[in-house]
C-alpha cells in the first residue's frame, strides 16, 4: 500500500518499498489484458509473475494485494478499488492491501483511455469492470482448486469470506491453502460476476482506508518526501505569463547562509539550499531582469473589455435547433442576462511540489501527480535517460482537481536536480501557486430567452466569449468548436424547441487548466 513510514525514517525509497512489498511471499497472481476494449485475452500467470496490465495477488497467508494505478487525491481510490476486488473475490476488505502502481503505462494504463493519467472522476467507472473480473476470476480459480481437491464438480462448491466451501458437506478450505494449486490453473476469461444483491461493499457505506493514515500523520504527501542528500529549492518566476529571464544576479542570494546554488531553469531562477526558509530568503535577494513578452500589456480590465467587444460579433455555431431568433422576435415575453466568470485557480490545499534525483544513468521522481505516465515521459526527456530508467513514485495528493495533471512543477524539480547534481525538492509558496498556475477559463456569456403565455421557454439563445482549453493545448484545431469550452452550454438538457448556442474564441494567453 502507500508507504505508512516516512522515507526519512525508513531510510529507503518508495521504489524499494514497492519492490519489497511485491516480493513478499508467493501465491496466486491474476493478471489481465482485459478485453474491455476488445483487444487481447486474459493470461494465466505463473507464481510471482507480474500481470501485463493491472493485477491482484494472494499470498499463502491469505493476504490479498492489488496494485492500484489511480492516485489517491481525496476521492477515495484506496478504498473503492480494493472494495471492488474484495466483493468479487469474496474476501474481508480489512485484509486487502493496496500498493500504488509505479509509472508504467504499458502495465498500468487506464483500460479505457490507455494512458496512465487520471482526471474527470474516471477512477471507478473506468476500472470497475477490470477489477471485478480480476476478483471474480481469482475466486473461480480458488473454487476450482477446492473442487479438484475434493474431487467434486465446480458447481458443488461456493465461497464464504476467504474460504472455499463444499455445499453439501460444509467442508472448508481457506484461500491460503489453495493459492499454489489455483496458480496452476488457466485464468477464466469471462468469469461469472456477482449480482448487486450479493455485494457486501460496492454501493455501501464503508470507512475510508486512508483516514487513519492522514489522522496519525503516516500518509506520505509530496511535501513529506525525504531523500538522503536532498536539498530544497524555490523558484523566482516572471510576474507575467510566458515571460523569460533576460539576465540575473544571484550574488546577494549566495551570501545567505544555507544557500548552495542559484541556477536558471525554464520557469525562472531556482535558489537551492538547506531549508525552505533559507531559499525563500534567497529569492528575495535575487536581481532578475525579465523579458515579459506580449502578455505584459494584458490586464483583467482589458480582458473584460475585449470580451465585451467580441460579444457583438457572430460566433461559431455550436448548436442550432429550430429558429431561436424567430422565437425571440415573436412578441412574447423575453428575458436577457449577461454573466461574466473570472479566471479561477484550483488552490489545492497542498501547494505544488515535486522531488527529483537526476543521475547520469537513471532518474527518480517523487510527486503528488495525477499523471504518472506523463511524469515518466517528462523525466526521460529532461534527464536524457531511457524512459524505462525513470521511476515515478506517486504520493498522496493534497488535492488534484486537474491541476496536478500538469507538468510544470515536475519540470522544476527535474531541471534543478540535473543542474546541481543532487536530489532536489522544489516547493511552491502559496503565492506561487495562485499566481503561476493553469486556470479555469474566464468567459463572457450572453443569454436570451423567450417565454410562452404559460411561462415556458420556447426559445434559448446563448453566445459565449472566451478561450478554448483544447485549442490552447493543441488537442483540437483553432477555428473549430472546442468541446470543453461548450460543455454544459451546447448540451444543456432542457426541452426547448428553439436553441442557438455560439462560441466566440478569444484567447489572451492566460494558461488554462482542466477543472
Amino acid at each position: 500500500m502507500m508507504a505508512t513510514l516516512r522515507t526519512a525514517q525508513a531510510g529507503i525509497s518508495r521504489r524499494a518499498l514497492i519492490k519489497g512489498g511485491l516480493a513478499v511471499g508467493t501465491g496466486l497472481v491474476v493478471g489481465f489484458r482485459l478485453p474491455v476494449t476488445g483487444r487481447g485475452t486474459a493470461l494465466a500467470q505463473a507464481t510471482g509473475v507480474f500481470a501485463p496490465n493491472q493485477w491482484i495477488k494472494i499470498d499463502r497467508d491469505g493476504l490479498v494485494t492489488i496494485v492500484n494505478s489511480v492516485p489517491e487525491m481525496g476521492q477515495g481510490s484506496l478504498t473503492t478499488m480494493p472494495a471492488i476486488v474484495a466483493d468479487e473475490l469474496d474476501t474481508d476488505l480489512g485484509k486487502v492491501r493496496v500498493e500504488q502502481a509505479p509509472a508504467n503505462p504499458k502495465l498500468y494504463a487506464n483500460p479505457i483511455t490507455n494512458s496512465q493519467s487520471y482526471g474527470g472522476s474516471r477512477g471507478v467507472r473506468d476500472h470497475i469492470t477490470m477489477l471485478r473480473k480480476a476478483g471474480a476470476a481469482a475466486r473461480e480459480m480458488l473454487m476450482q482448486a477446492g473442487a479438484n481437491e475434493w474431487g467434486v464438480p465446480l458447481d458443488d462448491v461456493t465461497t464464504e469470506p476467504d474460504a472455499v466451501v463444499h455445499k453439501s458437506t460444509g467442508r472448508r478450505l481457506p484461500y491460503s491453502a489453495l493459492v499454489d494449486k489455483a496458480a496452476k490453473l488457466p485464468v477464466p476469461q469471462n468469469p461469472k460476476l456477482k449480482t448487486p444483491d450479493q455485494f457486501r461493499y460496492i454501493g455501501k457505506a464503508m470507512p475510508r482506508r486512508d483516514t487513519p493514515l492522514k489522522v496519525n500523520g503516516a500518509a506520505i504527501y509530496g511535501m513529506d518526501v525525504q531523500v538522503p542528500g536532498m536539498l530544497i529549492a524555490s523558484i523566482e518566476r516572471c510576474p507575467v505569463f510566458g515571460g523569460k529571464v533576460k539576465n540575473f544576479d544571484g550574488t546577494a542570494a549566495k551570501r545567505i547562509r544555507g544557500v548552495k546554488h542559484v541556477v536558471q531553469v525554464s520557469n525562472g531562477v531556482a535558489v537551492v539550499g538547506d531549508s525552505f526558509w533559507t531559499v525563500t530568503r534567497g529569492r528575495k535577494a535575487l536581481k532578475v531582469v525579465w523579458d515579459e513578452g506580449p502578455v505584459a500589456s494584458v490586464s483583467s480590465a482589458s480582458i473584460s473589455q475585449g470580451y465585451q467587444a467580441a460579444a457583438g460579433q457572430s460566433g461559431q455555431v455550436a448548436r442550432n435547433d429550430g429558429d431561436a431568433n424567430k422565437g425571440l422576435a415573436a412578441g412574447g415575453k423575453t428575458i436577457e442576462a449577461i454573466y461574466e466568470v473570472p479566471f479561477l485557480e484550483h488552490a489545492c490545499l497542498e501547494p505544488m511540489n515535486a522531488t527529483a534525483h537526476v543521475k547520469a544513468d537513471s532518474c527518480e521522481i517523487w510527486a503528488p501527480t495525477q499523471n504518472p505516465g506523463g511524469t515518466q515521459m517528462t523525466g526521460a526527456r529532461i534527464s536524457g535517460v531511457p524512459v524505462e530508467k525513470v521511476v515515478v513514485n506517486t504520493t498522496f495528493l493534497g488535492g488534484g482537481f486537474g491541476r496536478r495533471g500538469e507538468q510544470d512543477f515536475i519540470v522544476d524539480a527535474l531541471e534543478t536536480s540535473k543542474a546541481v547534481g543532487v536530489p532536489v525538492k522544489v516547493i511552491w509558496t502559496r503565492e506561487d501557486d495562485l499566481q503561476h498556475s493553469f486556470y479555469r477559463p474566464a468567459t463572457y456569456n450572453i443569454f436570451k430567452a423567450a417565454l410562452d403565455d404559460k411561462g415556458q421557454p420556447v426559445a434559448w439563445w446563448n453566445r459565449v466569449v472566451g478561450p478554448g482549453i483544447l485549442v490552447q493545448k493543441g488537442r483540437v484545431q483553432a477555428g473549430t468548436i472546442d468541446a470543453a469550452a461548450m460543455e454544459g452550454a451546447r448540451n444543456m438538457p432542457y426541452d426547448i424547441p428553439n436553441v442557438r448556442v455560439e462560441w466566440v474564441e478569444k484567447d489572451y494567453g492566460i494558461p488554462l487548466g482542466f477543472w
